[in-house]
C-alpha cells in the first residue's frame, strides 16, 4: 500500500519545482512496478512485500484503491492518458473483484488465479484468512479505506484544464455540472453509454449560451481506430499525450459520440502464461463459487468460498473469440449477470497442481493427452470472486502482445 501511495511522490514534487527528473521518474517506476510484479489486473503484487509476477501472490485491497488516487492525481498534475489508462484498467478490474457484489465483505488480499479462498497459510506474510470474505479479514484497514474507490473515481472522471476548457478523464456514465470558457458559462455534462462493458460513449451538452472551449477526449493507448462524430458529422483529430483536443464554439444541445473499438488481445505474461483483455477489461474464466459462512454476525458475514466447477483450464493457442453481449443490469460485477463474455476454446490441464492452498505456477507444457476441447465462456475480471485469469497455452504459440 506505502508503494501505492508514494508513486505519486515524483509527482508531487514536479508540481512544486517542474524538473523533468521527477516526471520520468514516475514512468521509471511504474515501468519497474509492473516489469518485475506486475499483474494481469493492472496492479502490482504487493501481500505486504512485492512479490513478483505469479498469479497467486495476492495484492491488498488498500493498495488498489490508494494506487486508483495516485493515477487521479497524476493526471491531475501531469495530463497524461498513461495515468487514465491505469486507473480504469485497476478501476474495472481490480476493485470489484475484492468486494462481494452486495457491499457486505470484501478480501484483504486478491488472486489473479483465486481457485479458493479460504482460513490456510500461504507465501505470504499475512495471516492464513487474507482472503476470505468478510468484515475486516487479516486486518481492519481495508474495511476503512476500501470505500474510498469508486467516490474518488467517480470525482475525477472528468476535469478542468488551464483554458477553462475541460477534460474527460474516463467515460463511466455520469453527469457534470460546471462553467466553462471565458466568461464563464453554466454547463451541463451527461455522458451515457454501457462503458467499460461497450464502446460507444455518448455526451450531451446543456450549455447556458453558446461559448468557445476545448475540450479534452482521453483516447485509451489499447484502442487503435477511435471514432468522434459531433451531432452526427465526424470529427477529425490528433491524439497527443493520450488526449485529443477540440477546439470548438459549442452551442446548447451538441452531442458528441465517442466510438471506441474494442480488439480482444491475447497479453503474454510469466511462463508464457496468457491474459485476455478487450477494451479497459480483462476476462477470465469463473468457478463456480460455494459460499460457506465461518463467521456470523448480524450482517457482516465472514466467507470461505470453495469451487464448485472445474478451474484446471488452457486456453487453445489458436481459438477463435466470440463475443457476446446481453443487456446491462444494475449490478454488472457478478459472473451470472455479465453484459460481455468472450467465448474461446480450452482443454482440462491433467498436470496443473495446487501449491501451498493455491493455484501452482500455469503448466509451461501443459498434459491435455486426451482430454475433449471445450467451448468455455469468460466474464470481465471484476465479476468473478473464483476464476482463472492467466491460462497456459495450448498448442503452437502465436504471436501475443507483452506487458
Amino acid at each position: 500500500m506505502n508503494v501505492a501511495m508514494g508513486i505519486k511522490t515524483p509527482g508531487v514534487l514536479f508540481e512544486l519545482n517542474g524538473s523533468p527528473m521527477e516526471r520520468e521518474s514516475v514512468h521509471r517506476g511504474i515501468d519497474s512496478l509492473m516489469t518485475y510484479h506486475g499483474q494481469a489486473h493492472g496492479m502490482f503484487s504487493g501481500d505486504e512485500w512485492l512479490s513478483g509476477t505469479h498469479p497467486s501472490q495476492g495484492v491488498e485491497l488498500c493498495a488498489v484503491v490508494e494506487y486508483m488516487f495516485s493515477m487521479e492525481q497524476l493526471t491531475r498534475i501531469l495530463g497524461e492518458g498513461r495515468f487514465g489508462d491505469i486507473l480504469e484498467k485497476v478501476a474495472f478490474n481490480a476493485l470489484p473483484a475484492a468486494i462481494s457484489p452486495d457491499w457486505t465483505s470484501h478480501q484483504y488480499d486478491q488472486q489473479v488465479n483465486q481457485i479458493i479462498c479460504n482460513v490456510a497459510p500461504r507465501a505470504w506474510s499475512n495471516g492464513p484468512d487474507a482472503n476470505v470474505f468478510g468484515l475486516e479479514p487479516n486486518f481492519g484497514c481495508c474495511t476503512a479505506n476500501m470505500h474510498q474507490g469508486w467516490p474518488k473515481l467517480a470525482a475525477h472522471l472528468w476535469m478542468k484544464d488551464q483554458e477553462e476548457g475541460l477534460v474527460a478523464v474516463s467515460y463511466a456514465p455520469c453527469t457534470v455540472m460546471t462553467t466553462v470558457g471565458r466568461h464563464d458559462v453554466a454547463a451541463v455534462i451527461e455522458v451515457t453509454g454501457e462503458y467499460p462493458f461497450k464502446d460507444r460513449i455518448r455526451i450531451h451538452m446543456s450549455l447556458e449560451r453558446a461559448e468557445s472551449f476545448p475540450l479534452s477526449l482521453r483516447i485509451p493507448a489499447w484502442c487503435d481506430d477511435p471514432v468522434i462524430t459531433l451531432n452526427g458529422r465526424e470529427l477529425p483529430f490528433q491524439v497527443e499525450s493520450g488526449y485529443a483536443r477540440i477546439v470548438q464554439h459549442w452551442q446548447n444541445g451538441d452531442r458528441l459520440e465517442l466510438h471506441l473499438p474494442m480488439e480482444v488481445r491475447l497479453v503474454s505474461r510469466n511462463m508464457y502464461a496468457t491474459s485476455i483483455e478487450r477494451g479497459p477489461l480483462v476476462y477470465v474464466l469463473p468457478v463456480k463459487e460455494n459460499w460457506q459462512m465461518i463467521r456470523q454476525r448480524d450482517m457482516f458475514h465472514d466467507w470461505e468460498l470453495y469451487p464448485a466447477s472445474p478451474w484446471k483450464y488452457g486456453l487453445l493457442a489458436d481459438t477463435p473469440f466470440e463475443i457476446i453481449e446481453q443487456d446491462m443490469v444494475r449490478q454488472p460485477f457478478q459472473a451470472q449477470d455479465a453484459p460481455v463474455r468472450v467465448k474461446v476454446r480450452g482443454q482440462l490441464i491433467r498436470d496443473w497442481k495446487m501449491e501451498g492452498n493455491n493455484a501452482g505456477n500455469p503448466p509451461l507444457h501443459p498434459d491435455t493427452d486426451g482430454q475433449p476441447i471445450t467451448e468455455l465462456e469468460l466474464v470481465p475480471y471484476g465479476s468473478a470472486r473464483l476464476r482463472i485469469g492467466e491460462f497456459p497455452l495450448i498448442g503452437e504459440r502465436r504471436r501475443a502482445d507483452k506487458r
